[in-house]
């Protein structure tokens, strides 16, 4: 596996261990091809699902996100 599991992985152990209500992530992008990025968000969509009150926000220059998940608030 590449540097971009790898960044997942950490990424998902960071948000799993952790406690709190808002959670930051820039540019998960960088590392990982357009099927691990629509992987890692369905997946931190389940987490945001399974805990309570947590919210993700996350930066990415990735335009093809803004077309697949177009239900996520997205700021310019």
């Amino acid at each position: 596996y590449g540097t971009g599991i790898q960044q997942i992985l950490f990424i998902l152990a960071r948000i799993f261990h952790s406690k709190s209500k808002i959670i930051l992530i820039e540019e998960f992008e960088l590392n990982l091809s357009p099927p691990y990025q629509k992987m890692l968000l369905k997946k931190l969509r389940q987490l945001v699902e399974d805990k309570i009150k947590t919210q993700i926000f996350f930066t990415s220059h990735a335009e093809h996100l803004k077309e697949n998940f177009s239900d996520y608030s997205i700021y310019y």
